[in-house]
């Protein structure tokens, strides 16, 4: 029904924070991972992008995460210190990852906005920081969640460089036609309002 001082509408149908559509993924996913990334190595990537799973992967063990403070939690549970260096940002936090003991799978994810040129380095700077901390045995990839009319128009308007630095696109309107949920169908269609 919705409140009167919302244009009857309930909160959940005008928020463009992709805090809680991340949260609602996150739940979707939690407790099937592994059916999730059959999902991830079978589907058609955006822009020619793709991560590549080998079949034994696919039988691993998975865990989806929300919010991962990376730093802050690895300096502060692992290495039982406080974040020591000015290279790690302690409130640095990674939107959803996936984690096996081969592979963390970043998914950087925006609803209302584009990803900007600083972001782009943030991420790459990430992304070397994490595989410098945890030793090369494990690879560290990143994928960029958004609405589809976001890389539609990036493709056609946008400076390639802004996405260079992921190994996947994904798009929430995937993620609705995958799971069904319309949260996600909401989240696509966000974008630029």
């Amino acid at each position: 029904m919705g409140f009167s001082y919302l244009n009857n509408n309930n909160w959940a149908n005008i928020t463009r924070e992709e805090r809680v559509f991340c949260s609602d993924l996150f739940h979707t996913i939690q407790g099937n991972e592994k059916k999730f990334i059959r999902w991830l190595k079978n589907k058609e990537w955006l822009d020619n992008k793709k991560l590549i799973f080998i079949d034994v992967e696919l039988e691993e063990e998975w865990e989806i995460a929300y919010e991962v403070c990376f730093y802050r939690d690895y300096f502060s549970v692992i290495k039982n210190m406080g974040v020591g260096s000015s290279d790690f940002s302690p409130k640095r936090t990674f939107d959803l990852c996936l984690f096996s003991e081969k592979r963390i799978i970043i998914i950087e994810a925006k609803v209302q906005q584009p990803f900007e040129y600083r972001d782009i380095i943030k991420y790459t700077n990430d992304k070397t920081a994490i595989q410098r901390l945890i030793g090369t045995g494990v690879e560290v990839e990143l994928v960029a969640l958004a609405s589809s009319i976001y890389f539609i128009n990036h493709k056609r308007f946008g400076k390639q460089s802004t996405l260079s630095a992921f190994d996947g696109l994904l798009a929430w309107k995937e993620l609705y036609e995958y799971f069904g949920n319309k949260r996600f169908d909401l989240a696509d269609k966000m974008y630029n309002t």
